[in-house]
């Protein structure tokens, strides 16, 4: 789908900048940090395009969530702040859903789904979903998202039974670069996300102590771990 150029997409370019940066050293078991924004259009680019209504048997993902495979993260670890007060200046983006969340990255076979199901903050809107995290020979990141217009709906009611009323599904399957900004779109929404490999104190502490060491000197970093990058082979969960 082609990528509509605007005063967003000026922002990302800048913000990718601030965002992205070299990836750390870390272990073959590997956990990630992974943040995403979901944002409404205010000003749609479908020109009057008619969406077939989902279908209610595949409006969810397939997988299972397991709430003791991820750690929410509080949002005072959120990477993605300056995005969103970017999102939100201007008025041309609303921002629905913002959370990050910690987890080990599995196979195709055994990775899990983390749930998306909440009414947004504006009253208007909810989603629903999967975000699936995947790390066979590449890294992964697959979005299967249910946009729902509850405009007509009480405020604050949210239903989880048969799609009735206006929805939009975005669905992508995409390799990704861990530390990298990535942008899925959709005419009516769009989602941003930053995967991040997460560092123990440990391997920071010995990470700082590397860059302090100058050439000639012993380096606390040969004990470090060794670095695996997005190409690797599958990683054990």
């Amino acid at each position: 789908m082609p990528i509509r150029i605007s005063t967003f997409r000026r922002c990302l370019l800048a913000l990718l900048v601030l965002c992205a940066g070299p990836a750390p050293a870390v272990a073959a078991s590997q956990l990630y940090d992974v943040e995403i924004i979901i944002f409404t259009h205010n000003t749609r680019s479908d020109q009057g395009e008619v969406w077939q209504q989902p279908d209610a048997a595949t409006a969810r993902a397939p997988g299972e969530y397991r709430q003791n495979r991820f750690t929410e993260l509080s949002s005072s670890s959120f990477r993605l702040k300056p995005v969103r007060y970017s999102l939100q200046q201007g008025g041309e983006y609303t921002v629905l859903y913002h959370r990050a969340w910690r987890q080990l990255a599995y196979s195709t076979s055994r990775a899990v789904d983390y749930r998306v199901n909440a009414h947004a903050d504006d009253n208007r809107n909810s989603v629903e979903g999967s975000v699936r995290l995947v790390r066979g020979r590449y890294l992964h990141l697959d979005m299967d998202l249910l946009l729902k217009e509850v405009a007509t709906q009480p405020s604050g009611h949210y239903t989880d039974g048969p799609v009735t009323m206006p929805a939009y599904r975005l669905t992508e399957k995409r390799r990704i670069k861990s530390s990298d900004l990535h942008y899925f779109d959709h005419p009516r929404f769009g989602v941003l996300a930053l995967v991040t490999p997460y560092r123990t104190p440990a391997q920071t502490v010995d990470e700082n102590t590397a860059e302090q060491t100058g050439p000639g000197e012993p380096a606390a970093a040969d004990t470090a771990p060794q670095a695996v990058d997005d190409t690797a082979g599958p990683a054990s969960p």
